[in-house]
């Protein structure tokens, strides 16, 4: 698991960001600055998102509990081509064993996008609003975005029983909502 984090700050009437980068096993960072308009090419790099060739059309959103993820995380690693069979002899029918080993079959990475304004030091009174973006990347099978449940989420707010949804993204729809996450381009552009 990777932590990057990018901050996009006033500085004297100026957006300014710096990024910083983890790196596994090392407790070393690397930190820089870069222009605040390139912070969401940065992610997309960061992340992998690259334009595709063409987006299967004929996926469904993949609704199922938490435990279902799970058993599927944990049986798609052990024996992929026999994930599906035991999904369904755990009592999933066919409209979450099959996507479920699908898209965990095709998994690549997940990752995560969160926003929030930084706070005022002085201010003890609000709390900032945070907003993430969580993206499955499951390759051949393209991305999916977790829109289910709603972020943010802690542990204390999942259990097996929690549903969790997944709905098929373009690579143009998730830039848009990286776009609009960041809500770059007003802070670059004053």
């Amino acid at each position: 698991m990777l932590n990057h984090a990018v901050t996009v700050a006033d500085v004297a009437g100026r957006p300014v960001a710096w990024v910083r980068e983890s790196w596994p096993g090392e407790a070393l960072l690397t930190v820089y600055s870069i222009e605040p308009g390139l912070v969401v090419p940065w992610i997309a790099l960061t992340v992998g998102l690259r334009a595709a060739g063409a987006v299967r059309r004929d996926r469904a959103p993949v609704s199922a509990p938490l435990r279902a993820f799970e058993d599927a995380a944990l049986l798609v690693a052990r024996d992929r081509s026999a994930a599906e069979d035991e999904l369904r002899a755990a009592g999933f029918g066919a409209d979450v064993a099959e996507p479920l080993a699908q898209v965990l079959g095709a998994l690549r990475c997940t990752w995560r996008a969160s926003a929030a304004p930084i706070r005022d030091e002085h201010d003890e009174t609000t709390t900032p609003e945070v907003r993430s973006l969580v993206v499955l990347d499951a390759g051949s099978d393209g991305l999916w975005e977790r829109v289910a449940p709603a972020e943010p989420i802690g542990t204390d707010d999942l259990d097996p029983t929690t549903v969790l949804r997944l709905e098929p993204r373009t690579h143009g729809q998730v830039w848009r909502a990286l776009t609009a996450l960041l809500d770059i381009g007003s802070a670059a552009s004053s």
